[in-house]
């Protein structure tokens, strides 16, 4: 299981819910080009909700969403059958993690992208996913910014972000271009590219297409060098920042999630994950422990997990008789018998 961290802080779950019971969720946060794993949250999907809900379920299910977390527990869907209110709430957490992976895949290519077709087309499928969740927002507990706020940023500052690109782009042209050898080759690549970012001027403001033409027409075809040794350091600067901001998320997070089950006097914590996992992580994965070691029936949860924050796992809430837990193999089990398993 991937790290469900996520983004600089694209979208995730908090507590801010103004359901009944107290809802407890793991922070699911991350850095903008890591990939979302699947981990489950408890909300609440309250009664007066069901109906609007089974509906933005069968709306947006798709074979492939299927596919992917059947492993997890995702039934097949029926279009007749009303969910009970568990299944409900399984598929609706399925449902806004696979948009919320998209959405972490698309602001990547957004942010990263020097190729137009990639840059346009995922920007388009970035508030198309981001308009998805705005419809599950009024039921589902987003930490900030929420989808709404997010989709009117990337609307409202499509220049912005579009300079960013054309910058970019532009960059990567003429360090290409730089390995011909004559004038007019390197003339002729410029004025190639720049035809063909062209077709794209639909999604470009006006001032985006006088940028084009500015750096094109202000080339120094003399002077362009490649900025390979330039890339390969922002490059490994970023990979340095991502996984530096990587493991501060997972700090807060698991140092979040604590706080709020301290708050709400729950002692029983899970931990969970799969992958690639740790010869450790994989000893305690799949297990509930006892987070003050004052309930008998659990063992004390690991000093390795709190003191790595919870290392290769997630960590979550769990209730006992209302909270179930799976085997590797996504099969129940009972939880005390399991969770009690030798260590090996």
């Amino acid at each position: 299981m991937s790290i469900f961290d996520s983004i600089k802080s694209i979208l995730g779950i908090s507590n801010g819910t103004s359901h009944n019971t107290p809802a407890i969720q793991i922070t699911c946060s991350a850095p903008i080009d890591e990939k979302v794993p699947l981990q489950r949250v408890e909300f609440i999907v309250r009664p007066k909700d069901e109906e609007t809900l089974q509906r933005l379920v069968n709306k947006y299910v798709t074979p492939s969403i299927e596919e992917a977390y059947k492993d997890y527990g995702f039934r097949p869907s029926s279009n007749t059958r009303k969910y009970s209110n568990q299944e409900l709430r399984e598929k609706v957490e399925y449902m806004v993690f696979h948009f919320l992976d998209a959405c972490s895949g698309n602001k990547h290519w957004v942010r990263d992208s020097v190729n137009p077709d990639s840059y346009f087309s995922n920007y388009s499928d970035l508030l198309v996913h981001l308009q998805i969740l705005m419809e599950f927002e009024p039921y589902f507990p987003f930490r900030t910014p929420v989808p709404s706020s997010l989709f009117a940023d990337y609307s409202s500052n499509r220049e912005k972000y579009n300079t960013e690109f054309i910058k970019r782009w532009f960059e990567s042209v003429t360090s290409k271009a730089s390995s011909l050898k004559t004038l007019e080759g390197r003339k002729k690549r410029i004025e190639k590219n720049c035809s063909e970012i062209m077709l794209y001027k639909q999604f470009m403001t006006e001032d985006n297409i006088s940028l084009v033409n500015s750096l094109k027409g202000n080339v120094d075809l003399e002077t362009i060098t490649k900025t390979e040794n330039s890339q390969e350091s922002t490059q490994s600067e970023r990979m340095s920042n991502k996984k530096r901001y990587s493991q501060e998320m997972k700090k807060q997070a698991y140092t979040t999630q604590i706080d709020r089950m301290k708050k709400y006097d729950i002692d029983l914590i899970e931990v969970t994950g799969n992958g690639n996992l740790c010869e450790q992580c994989s000893m305690y994965n799949n297990r509930v422990f006892s987070l003050s070691g004052k309930d008998k029936r659990f063992m004390k949860l690991p000093e390795f997990l709190s003191q790595n924050y919870g290392h290769c796992l997630q960590v979550y809430p769990h209730e006992l008789g209302i909270s179930i837990l799976r085997d590797d193999n996504g099969n129940i089990v009972d939880t005390i018998k399991h969770s009690n398993r030798p260590l090996k």
